[in-house]
């Protein structure tokens, strides 16, 4: 069996580097403007965003941003011209499901038309929820994630950027008519 690639990694106590996995928590985070929910899950990240989904309406816009360049295309945000129906957003996280889950390069926003709700998939391997915490809470519970105090990332961490994606984000670049925006101050954190 082939492992998968890995997106997010930490360092043992000799050093060397090893991929890391949250176990299954959430967690309230008050820091910023906006009250949301930090989700660390240990797979299935865009099954979990889909799943979450169904408690916001859409239809939906989508930002990929794109922090680290293989030098193929340029970083940045690039933006869905146009809100999609869930479906359509769905089988655009599904297309790039495997990229999007093991890659560290970017991170994808799919946030409701009507900005009630929005779920970040970062780039550290979390989720980041926006909008209605109370019903997102109760899915994460029914799901058997453990609601905890805190979220941390490993300090020092790494992201692993994999060559066998380079042709992959080429067609997520095409799979829209993105709008290309600069990055905006921390994009890159």
């Amino acid at each position: 069996m082939t492992q998968q690639p890995c997106k997010f990694g930490s360092f043992a106590t000799n050093g060397t580097e090893e991929p890391f996995h949250y176990s299954d928590t959430w967690a309230r985070d008050n820091t910023g403007n906006s009250p949301r929910l930090l989700i660390a899950p240990s797979e299935g990240h865009i099954s979990l965003l889909e799943n979450l989904m169904e408690a916001m309406r859409g239809p939906f816009g989508i930002l990929y941003i794109l922090v680290v360049s293989r030098g193929k295309v340029a970083p940045g945000r690039y933006q869905c011209p146009n809100p999609v129906s869930k479906r359509d957003a769905v089988g655009f996280l599904q297309s790039f499901r495997d990229f999007l889950e093991h890659d560290g390069r970017a991170n994808v926003w799919i946030g409701a038309s009507d900005n009630s709700s929005l779920i970040v998939y970062d780039r550290h391997d979390v989720l980041y929820a926006y909008g209605p915490l109370d019903e997102f809470g109760r899915m994460l519970r029914v799901k058997g994630y453990a609601e905890t105090a805190r979220i941390t990332f490993p300090d020092p961490h790494t992201h692993y950027y994999h060559d066998e994606f380079d042709v992959v984000e080429g067609r997520l670049l095409k799979y829209w008519e993105w709008t290309h925006f600069p990055l905006q101050p921390g994009d890159e954190s």
